[in-house]
Order: structure tokens, then sequence, then C-alpha cells
């Protein structure tokens, strides 16, 4: 089901996103949908237009009728004053179908998946993360668009320390959620020692772009059952330069201070840092934090670190590439104060969220799209020897090559050695969560 985006761009322009009104016709490329809509703007009789968020096409149209059909990547805008019913906003959604319930199902061959609750029509970027007792906690951004006025952080929490088929994940809770601003990038964070859960998050002027983007924080006292109760303090603003973006989790350093990977979206070419916050210090409080940079790392994003032995102030980052083309990693052998230049390792990257984990076997598990375009496969990946070769290899999800899949993060379960809980965007219409194994994992060689 479509969902409309926010009122309108320029003020006469209504958009709907997930919708294909002009299929057909002569086109240009255009780098983004505001610069689609402004093609159509500068066009005498333009009453609508089309943009492919994948290929970047963009088709305007001087027709007055308003149909079309669903695709996932298009976003198509009319004029309200030349189109007669593209006023008209979508028919409400329909209930969540069963299997967009919550409930862990076996998925077969030693599988579990569940297909979180939508509170609303998008949603994107998770982040599933588990506390002292088990409990599984999950966090990500839901509302009309990614981008827009009102898009929230949304809150879930299993029902059932221990995990198991039948337990379900709990309808989303609006965290954070402010008129004008969109919130994005949920990261968890739980501080067992404190027994804390924390959650970072972006947030911007709607409709502005990240570049305009901040960090905020808030957190949850965890009970002795593992819940919050999404009892989470009100959000405070601790990275205030414009173009600040948090994605991925947060790294305990040995002196037990706070690694959290940032990136920068104020200038061109965007760039990976790291903020430090000392142990004990207020995460609230800005001064409390200190940042420290990559080295010839210019076009990389979203860094996930991981320590590549328990002890070893040894942390390897893995990155998102700008350019599309390979996943890229740093080195950094003193715990995260200064890193080596990011090379491009063997896998690939479509410009897409990624997430790294080191298992307790001594594995790295690293869960991405296998491709340099597209979001379609999903894949986990297991290296043997620290990230440098991939042995393993194995599909999370894939259909017709078409759909969106992405935005993975991973943990290992703190009780069972080689379970790992993995959460992903399934299609923008929910969050999707999987359990699998690293036997699961291992029983197809790449």
């Amino acid at each position: 089901m479509f969902a409309a985006l926010a009122t309108a761009m320029a003020g006469r322009w209504t958009l709907i996103d997930d919708f294909n009104a002009v299929p057909t016709g002569t086109h240009s490329t255009e780098a983004s949908l505001g610069a689609c809509q402004g093609r159509c703007d500068k066009e005498e009789r333009c009453s609508q237009f089309s943009w492919n968020k994948h290929s970047h096409h963009c088709y305007c149209s001087t027709s007055t009728d308003w149909k079309g059909t669903e695709s996932d990547h298009i976003t198509s805008g009319c004029r309200k004053d030349r189109v007669p019913t593209c006023s008209h906003a979508p028919a409400p959604p329909t209930p969540s179908p069963p299997e967009f319930d919550g409930v862990l199902r076996n998925a077969g061959d030693g599988r579990t998946d569940a297909y979180l609750i939508p509170p609303f029509a998008s949603n994107h970027a998770s982040m599933v993360e588990q506390v002292d007792n088990g409990r599984l906690h999950m966090a990500w951004f839901s509302g009309t668009h990614e981008g827009q006025d009102g898009v929230a952080i949304v809150y879930s929490e299993l029902n059932a320390s221990s995990g198991a088929v039948g337990s379900a994940w709990s309808s989303a809770a609006t965290l954070s959620q402010r008129k004008g601003y969109s919130n994005q990038n949920a990261v968890l964070y739980s501080d067992d020692k404190a027994s804390v859960l924390h959650l970072f998050h972006s947030q911007q002027a709607g409709g502005k772009g990240e570049s305009a983007a901040t960090v905020w924080h808030l957190s949850a006292q965890v009970d002795a059952e593992g819940r919050t109760s999404a009892t989470f303090t009100a959000p405070r603003e601790i990275f205030s330069k414009p173009g600040s973006f948090d994605k991925n989790r947060v790294v305990e350093r040995l002196d037990g201070s706070w690694l959290l990977p940032l990136y920068e979206q104020g200038k061109s070419p965007n760039y990976p840092s790291n903020a430090f916050l000392p142990a004990h210090e207020d995460p609230n409080d800005p001064k409390s934090w200190s940042m420290g940079s990559y080295s010839d790392a210019e076009n990389l994003v979203q860094p996930s670190v991981v320590r590549l032995a328990p002890g070893s102030p040894e942390l390897k980052a893995f990155f998102r590439d700008r350019k599309a083309r390979n996943i890229y990693t740093s080195i950094s052998h003193d715990d995260g104060l200064t890193w080596t230049k990011a090379k491009p390792n063997l896998l690939p990257n479509n410009n897409a969220g990624i997430h790294a984990w080191r298992l307790r076997s001594g594995r790295i598990a690293l869960v991405y799209n296998p491709q340099t375009h597209g979001r379609d496969p999903l894949a986990l990946s297991l290296s043997e020897d620290n990230g440098t070769t991939w042995k393993y290899t194995r599909i999370l999800e894939q259909l017709d090559g078409k759909q969106e899949f992405s935005y993975p993060t991973i943990r290992e379960d703190k009780a069972h050695d080689g379970v790992m809980h993995v959460s992903y965007t399934f299609k923008r219409k929910c969050i999707k969560y999987s359990r699998v194994t690293e036997a699961w994992a291992m029983a197809t060689p790449y």
C-alpha cells in the first residue's frame, strides 16, 4: 500500500511515495526528487511527474489524469490546481497482514523470523540490542517517508527473554518525534553495568536534507526482567554540528569509555569520525564528548567498529562507500585513537548500510548487500581471518532484485555461542527480525 508523503513541496505539490503515476514517455536523469520536481516546475504545462530513486529517471507529464501503479522505488508528484484528483489522499492503510504481527515463527532450516508491527507507513534503519538478562530490544524510524516532517523514532521489546518461537515483539511505542523535523538512524546501546538502555538518533528539519542533521540521546532504566516499558527520558541534543549523523553500534573501550561511530554529512565529500565519552560521564552533556577522526577516509561513512580480540586494543572499522564500489576497512592499534589509511575490502558495497560483529568463535560476521547497485539481495558473510577474506556467505533475503532489504544490524546472543540476532528493513513496510546461527551461515560456502 503506498503512503502519502508530507504535504507538498513549494505549497502546490502533492507527493505520493511508492506510486508510479507517469510510467511512460521521455525522461531526464535528475539527482534528487527535488530536482525532478524542479524540472516539472520549469515546464509550462507540466502537471505531474515521477522520479525513480534507483535509476534517477524523471518523467514529466501534462496529463490531468491521476492514475498509475504501486512501485516501492518511485515517488510521484502532482499539481492540485491541474490534476483534480491528485489532492485525494490514498485510502486508509489496511490492517497489517498476519505476518506483520511481531510473532517469532520457525522459518525452517534452523532460522526464526518475525515481522515487527509497522506503526506508520514507512519503516527503516533499525537496530537490535540485547540487555544483560537476554531480552531483546529494537528501535527504528517510522513515518510517512525518510526525511519528512514527523518521522519518529519508535521502539519495541520482545515479550519473552528466551526468544522462543511464539514469543512476540510488542507494538512499537513512539519515543522521539518533533513537529517539523525528521528523526532517523536509531542506535541502541545496553550499558549492562548501570542497567540502562541508551538510544542515539539523528534529527533534521523535515525536507531540509541530512546536511542539517544533529545527534540526540535518550535512555531508559532496565528492570530485573530486562524491560524498559518504553519509559525513556526526553531526547537531548548532544552533537549540534550540522551534518552530524550516527548509524552503528557503540563500542566499549578498554578503559570503560565509549566509542560512538559517527559520520559527517555537512560537507562534500562526507567522512567518518568517532565520538568518545569517558567512563561514568553524562552522555547528555555535550561537553563530556570529544571527537576523533580517521585517516584518508573521504566518501566513507557509517563505520561499524569491532574489537578483534577480547582485551586487545586492536579495532577494525568497516565502512559504507559513497562511491558504491567496495566495503572499506581501517585498523586501530590504540583502541580507536588513531587509524590506518582505509583500504577496499574484497566485498562490494552499494552505498548502503552494513554492520559487523565479532563472534566469540573469533569469526567476524558482516551483514550487507552483496552488490554495487540495488538493495536486493541481503547477505550474511563470515570471515575467519579478521575480515580479510570471507569463506562463507549465505543470503538472508532475496526476491527479484528490485526490492529493498537494507540497513541491517547484527549481534551475537549474550548467552548462546554462535546464535545471531539480525534486523533489517523489509521493503520499507516493516522491520524484519531473524535469528540464525554460525552453522546456518556456514551451510553454504561462498
